[in-house]
């Protein structure tokens, strides 16, 4: 009897290990699974390392969430949430950046497609417009306090009234 829960343990480990490996690369919300052992990938040493590993790992999962709410959002509101919006990343580094920056998040969101033809009316404390569209929605993944949140940004960056 042991030999037989023996091996069913390790075939269900067996199991549970393919599950995960298909979990990484969802196709549907359904799939999509997050665990707190996930964080750990945060402490990789090497920052090149750490940003792919990050990339690889989390972004097609979070890019599922983000459809997935831009989906319910088109059914709601019926409009298309795609026509005026784009993807944003972070960690989104270069592959042959000669420095790559470590921001300790990772996230997959979506904000206003920018015409950089047309200034925005938005403007800096020293009156220069800004370049890039100041809101967004991200799905974001917080080593620091273990936690996955959706934040909405309607402004970025400091904005006087």
């Amino acid at each position: 009897m042991n030999a037989f829960k023996s091996a069913f343990r390790r075939g269900r480990v067996k199991k549970m290990a393919d599950e995960r490996k298909s979990n990484l690369k969802p196709s549907h919300i359904d799939e999509v699974q997050f665990e707190r052992q996930d964080i750990e990938i945060f402490k990789i040493a090497d920052v090149k390392t750490q940003l792919e590993t990050i990339q690889n790992y989390f972004f097609p999962r979070l890019e599922i969430v983000v459809r997935y709410a831009m989906d319910l959002v088109q059914r709601v509101y019926e409009i298309n949430p795609f026509e005026s919006m784009t993807f944003v990343y972070r960690p989104s580094h270069r592959k042959d950046a000669k420095v790559n920056v470590n921001f300790n998040e990772a996230f997959i969101g979506i904000s206003g497609k920018r015409d950089r033809k047309v200034r925005l009316v938005i403007k800096h404390k020293d009156g220069r417009p800004y370049s890039y569209y100041p809101a967004s929605l991200t799905f974001r993944l917080s080593p620091a306090d273990s936690t996955m949140y959706a934040m909405l940004s309607p402004f970025n960056f400091y904005v006087d009234r």
